[in-house]
């Protein structure tokens, strides 16, 4: 197993793949630093496990234009079976249309009124308290699939509301993704890899 808070340190300390830093990991140690940069227009992650440290670090510091950079145009959110039996089958994925409203919601620090007209509690912080690979990464489909690859990780995602209850995302998440078109080094750009899909098993 690759401990991703470990590399993300790595990544940090090198200045390497997002040039900037919006949070910091339990997995630092109390004297580790961990100072913002100035926040690039672009990201992009020429390997699958430079996605994925910047997906933590992208999601964990709520930052909605970068986020929408990771996400393939293709992308589905699936979620898991346990909350499909509670919302109902409308709600067994979301296209990326509909992850970023959702995330524009979770990240913009404010109260938001869902579809029942709740009001619901800001969301002030987004922690990921352990994101660890399980294996290693495998090719999802057939060989002419698109070179996608799928990858098992668990984790724990610890959110914090604003005056209301804090609670742990806890489980399995599996990612599939793809490398973007046209990238690579034939093309004369930096190879870049995008998440085209996200299934929720927490709770399993």
């Amino acid at each position: 197993m690759r401990n991703y808070l470990e590399s993300t340190i790595a990544v940090l300390m090198g200045v390497v793949i997002l040039g900037f830093i919006l949070i910091s990991f339990t997995g630092c140690t109390e004297d580790t630093v961990l100072q913002p940069l100035d926040a690039p227009d672009k990201v992009y992650s020429p390997t699958v496990d430079d996605l994925m440290i910047n997906f933590a670090l992208i999601y964990g510091g709520r930052d909605l234009g970068l986020y929408e950079q990771l996400l393939h145009e293709d992308f589905i959110y699936t979620f898991n079976p346990e909350a499909v039996g509670k919302l109902g089958p409308s709600y067994e994925y979301f296209t990326k249309e509909d992850e970023l409203i959702t995330a524009a919601n979770m990240f913009s620090g404010k109260p938001v009124v869902n579809s029942q007209g709740r009001t619901l509690a800001a969301i002030t912080d987004i922690e990921f308290l352990h994101w660890e690979q399980v294996g290693d990464w495998e090719l999802s489909g057939d060989m002419d699939g698109g070179g996608r690859l799928r990858g098992v990780f668990e984790g724990a995602i610890h959110i914090t509301r604003d005056g209301d209850r804090d609670f742990t995302i806890r489980g399995l998440q599996i990612f599939t993704v793809v490398p973007v078109e046209g990238s690579g080094e034939d093309s004369g750009v930096l190879p870049n890899y995008q998440i085209i899909g996200w299934q929720d098993l927490s709770g399993q």
